[in-house]
């Protein structure tokens, strides 16, 4: 089953009937959180299509590692190039892969390139990114290609169509892959109204997330099941979120969490992580561009940074460092009860002010 996801279906949709009626090849690039779906997403775009196509997700092996195995990624793929590439073709750089991927590509068939995980690659290559400008401005563009760059660090991938990087002024679309909204986390299992939004507010619209959670389960007894697992999907997607996107930035980390705790103003936020001014608005700029913070201004005062609020962009992290994060030591030594009697003594609370976005 696949629920939601229609606008995004249609975007690519859409673009695949451009390079149809055209002949020329379309870039889009692909962001959104981890676990948000996007591999789903395109999964299910290339069942529906059926066109020829390559996915391939990069691993951060190294520049010729990854090549070697984009290169078995071909092989094995419905490209037309693949038998070539069966029978002894071998790729000496990226751009001369990339190229060779175009290869039999007709207006009535176009081929996908798909390249998951984007930034993992360009860690381990520098010029990955004026390789694909070459082979883009070369070949790619000038043949029936769609070529889809997919990546969870959202600050990075918005980059990418920046006026000083090299792919600037090529890429067409840029989607942007959202969690589920209410509607559609009650449709993955049928609920009415009120148990859509309860469940949303403690999954955020994270598939994983919310396919883990039983259709008759109650919130308490969901919680319970996946308190009492510190491997339960509601626990690892938070910890594996903010590991993969702060691996070193303690402060932003830190900041973080001051405002899933309650914090909301540059002074109360400065107060408890103890920062100066200028580190704390450095953080706090961080977490914006990485959509993790959402800075609102109430509407009746002046526009200044006293009266800034800072929020948790979306509902499953927000519950997330909430409840889960600062019990997960009760939680791991198998004190689940603790952060439970936490998290059902402060709900009613949280639930009423978390609703309002």
């Amino acid at each position: 089953m696949f629920v939601g996801r229609r606008a995004d279906l249609k975007v690519l949709s859409d673009t695949v009937s451009a390079i149809r009626t055209t002949g020329r090849g379309s870039f889009v690039v692909m962001r959104g959180r981890r676990q948000v779906g996007k591999s789903r997403l395109i999964t299910e775009f290339l069942l529906r299509t059926r066109l020829p196509h390559i996915y391939y997700q990069a691993t951060r092996k190294g520049e010729q590692r990854e090549l070697s195995e984009f290169t078995a990624a071909v092989a094995a793929s419905s490209l037309p190039c693949a038998a070539s590439v069966q029978n002894g073709v071998h790729f000496s750089s990226w751009g001369a892969a990339l190229a060779a991927t175009a290869t039999g590509a007709t207006k009535g068939s176009p081929v996908v390139v798909v390249i998951d995980e984007f930034p993992y690659l360009a860690a381990d290559d520098n010029d990955i990114e004026a390789t694909i400008q070459k082979a883009w401005d070369h070949q790619l563009e000038h043949l029936p290609v769609l070529l889809i760059l997919v990546g969870s660090d959202i600050a990075m991938m918005s980059a990418l169509s920046s006026y000083d990087r090299p792919l600037y002024g090529r890429i067409r679309r840029d989607l942007v892959v959202l969690p589920l909204d209410p509607s559609e986390t009650g449709d993955l299992q049928s609920l009415d109204a009120a148990a859509a939004i309860d469940r949303h507010l403690i999954t955020g619209g994270f598939p994983r997330v919310a396919l883990s959670w039983p259709k008759d389960a109650s919130p308490r007894a969901f919680i319970a099941d996946a308190f009492a697992d510190a491997g339960s999907p509601l626990i690892v997607v938070g910890e594996r979120m903010l590991a993969a996107e702060f691996p070193a930035d303690t402060h932003a980390r830190t900041v973080l969490a001051a405002i899933g705790s309650g914090e909301a103003t540059f002074t109360n936020i400065a107060n408890v992580v103890g920062l100066g001014a200028t580190s704390l608005q450095r953080s706090l700029e961080l977490l914006q561009a990485k959509n993790f913070v959402v800075k609102e201004q109430p509407v009746s005062v002046p526009s200044t940074q006293k009266n800034d609020r800072y929020r948790i962009a979306d509902p499953y992290l927000s519950f997330w460092l909430k409840f889960v994060g600062p019990s997960l030591a009760n939680i791991e030594r198998g004190r689940a009860d603790l952060a439970e009697q936490n998290l059902w003594n402060a709900w009613d609370s949280y639930r009423g002010k978390a609703v309002e976005p």
